[in-house]
């Protein structure tokens, strides 16, 4: 099968459906996490609400590329390379990166004591575990101040870099995965 520019050009609207569609989710799960780990009672444990529902999140969100390829599979129902699956699984994963982050930013307008909040929770829980109090100084200052840092333009662009590097290569694979379901046999 010999890629042309139509096949080439179709596939973006795939990537950017299927990445706007995880995109939301990733932020809405992230978000509810949040909100359920501020509303809580300090657990004293590690693994939080906010830890879980990101977990959670990941996983949904890998599943983008294999979406994306059925996406566009069914507007070109032609036979498919794996490496064009990698390639609308990658960009796919970059979108939703940039999607959830967006959000993000946007909630923080929404609600400004958001990440107030959040740290003053995990704070709380931190305080919460059985361990030296010195332990628990050294976890607060950090969770802390990575939080807060993760509030700055720099902060936003590396939490950028860093979920459109996870969700990129997650949803490479499952965008070749998406080829090997979803890609008709060549005649």
């Amino acid at each position: 099968m010999e890629p042309n520019q139509t096949d080439e050009a179709n596939y973006w609207n795939s990537v950017a459906r299927a990445g706007l569609i995880f995109g939301l989710i990733v932020f809405a799960l992230n978000l509810i996490g949040g909100y359920m780990t501020i509303n809580s009672e300090p657990s004293g444990g590690f693994i939080g609400e906010s830890m879980l529902a990101g977990l959670v999140s990941c996983l949904i969100g890998a599943f983008g590329g294999m979406v994306a390829v059925k996406f566009h599979l069914i507007e070109n129902p032609r036979p498919m390379l794996l490496g064009r699956g990698a390639v609308i699984g990658l960009a796919t994963g970059v979108v939703i990166a940039l999607v959830s982050i967006v959000l993000g930013l946007f909630w923080n307008l929404v609600d400004p004591a958001y990440t107030e909040k959040l740290i003053e929770s995990t704070i709380a829980s931190i305080e919460a575990m059985d361990l030296p109090e010195s332990q628990q100084n050294e976890m607060i200052d950090s969770v802390a101040s990575e939080m807060q840092r993760m509030q700055s333009a720099s902060g936003v662009v590396m939490a950028f870099a860093m979920n459109a590097l996870l969700y990129g290569i997650l949803n490479l694979l499952t965008g070749m995965l998406g080829v090997k379901f979803y890609s008709p046999e060549e005649k």
